[in-house]
Order: structure tokens, then C-alpha cells, then sequence
């Protein structure tokens, strides 16, 4: 006869009227056979449109790269940085226009992709320019490095004569060439106006005259006779135009 007794087992033997205990345990899990295959964790895949390419979440991606990509005045003190940066906004471009290309039933909204777009291509040319920047500057340095500068002692360059006019000159020489050329004015016209509006002086009409004629304009006064009312060549005032004779 066997009975239960808590965690025990009783079982009377008839035949030599004596009990046998046995222990109840809990069951312990099987081990898989030697050489079975290991049941490994299935990983669900994050979700998102870069797994799923469903029109519906692009655009959460999108803005959510927004604000995970670096932005040019992020990177612009590292080259690798930049050049990293730059390659993710590429890609985020190609990105925009494979959401464009597959959206059949035209769920995305082709005027606010527009806006976020023109800012992904800012900042590609933002980020190609100081990756440029990068580039020349040790183009540069190495030049630098291989052409040491050695001074030599030489006789200056002479680049033309160089003059200084006050701004009130520069203001009326500019005037009188600006009328010339673009309002197709005469020149001894304006000189005669201008120096009736501003009152010339004779030092101011000379420094004038002599500006103009340094501009490659056409003589039209001497120079020792400015301030003169006349100008005529035959006359017996001391000037540097000399006489002219008709035959």
C-alpha cells in the first residue's frame, strides 16, 4: 500500500510487513540531447523607416536626424568630423528623394520636404567649403615646407606713380567721369558746373584737372593758366600749351 506524507512517499511491503520512504523532489528541467542546436533569443528589429520604408514614418525619421546630425559650426574645428558630417547629410538627401520616389499614393507633404531640404543642401555646401578650407591649408603648409622663403636684396618694383586726393576730389573727379561715360555728358560742361556749385579754388581745380588728365581723359585747360577766364592759346599770358599758328 503506498501513501503521500508531505514531501515522502510511504509504501508498506506486504509480504515483509516493512515500509520503504521515497523522496519527492521537483521536477528538474531535461537538458536537450548532446549536440542539438541551442535556441537562441530572436532580436526584434528597431523599428523605423530606414527598416520598414513605410511612407507613414518618414517623416518622424527625418526630423529625428535633424536633430542627430551635426550641424556645419558643430564640425567646422575638425576635418574627420566634417567629412564624417558631410557624408551623413549626403545620404540624408538621397534618403528625402527615395521617400519621394516610392511615394505612390503621394502621402508625404512635397512643400515641407521642399523647406527641410533646402536646409540638408545648405549644409552640404556649408560643410564642402570648410572641408575645402581644410584641404588648401595643408596644400599650403606643405608648399611652405618645401620652398623656404630666402631674402634677397633687389631694387623695388616700380608700380606707377602713386597720388593721395582728398574725398571731396575723389567725389568730383568721380562725378565728372561717371557723367561722361555713363550719361555721355561733356566733359568741359560738367568741369564748368562743378566748379561753379562747389566754388573751386585754383589749387582744388588743378589737383582735379591733373586727376583726369592721370585717368587718361583729353586736356582741355593749361595747367598754369586754371582759374583763368580765358584759355586762348594765342593769347599773352604765360602757360604751358604753346602758340598755334593756322597757315
Amino acid at each position: 500500500m503506498v501513501q503521500e506524507n508531505g514531501l515522502f512517499i510511504v509504501a508498506e511491503n506486504e509480504i515483509y510487513n516493512e515500509e520503504e520512504v521515497f523522496s519527492v523532489g521537483e521536477d528538474e528541467p531535461a537538458h536537450p540531447p548532446v549536440g542539438a542546436p541551442s535556441i537562441a533569443k530572436v532580436e526584434e528589429k528597431p523599428k523605423g523607416w530606414l527598416n520598414t520604408r513605410e511612407v507613414e514614418e518618414f517623416f518622424p525619421f527625418l526630423l529625428e536626424e535633424f536633430k542627430r546630425l551635426k550641424k556645419p559650426l558643430e564640425v567646422r574645428t575638425s576635418l574627420s568630423a566634417t567629412e564624417q558630417a558631410l557624408g551623413q547629410w549626403k545620404d540624408l538627401n538621397k534618403h528625402i528623394s527615395s521617400a519621394l520616389s516610392n511615394d505612390y499614393h503621394g502621402k508625404l507633404d512635397a512643400q515641407k520636404l521642399d523647406q527641410l531640404r533646402s536646409q540638408v543642401e545648405r549644409n552640404i555646401e556649408e560643410l564642402e567649403r570648410i572641408r575645402t578650407s581644410y584641404i588648401n591649408l595643408k596644400k599650403n603648409k606643405r608648399a611652405d615646407a618645401q620652398h623656404e622663403i630666402v631674402k634677397e636684396a633687389t631694387t623695388p618694383k616700380y608700380l606707377g606713380m602713386q597720388t593721395n586726393m582728398t574725398l571731396f576730389e575723389r567725389a568730383v573727379v568721380g562725378a565728372l567721369i561717371n557723367g561722361v561715360v555713363s550719361g555721355g555728358r561733356n566733359m568741359e560742361e560738367l568741369y564748368a558746373l562743378a566748379k561753379k556749385k562747389y566754388d573751386l579754388s585754383d589749387r582744388e581745380e588743378l589737383a582735379i584737372f591733373q586727376a583726369l588728365m592721370d585717368l587718361g581723359y583729353p586736356t582741355f585747360k593749361d595747367r598754369l593758366r586754371v582759374g583763368d577766364e580765358s584759355q586762348d592759346p594765342d593769347g599773352t599770358n604765360i602757360g604751358e600749351w604753346q602758340s598755334q599758328y593756322y597757315s
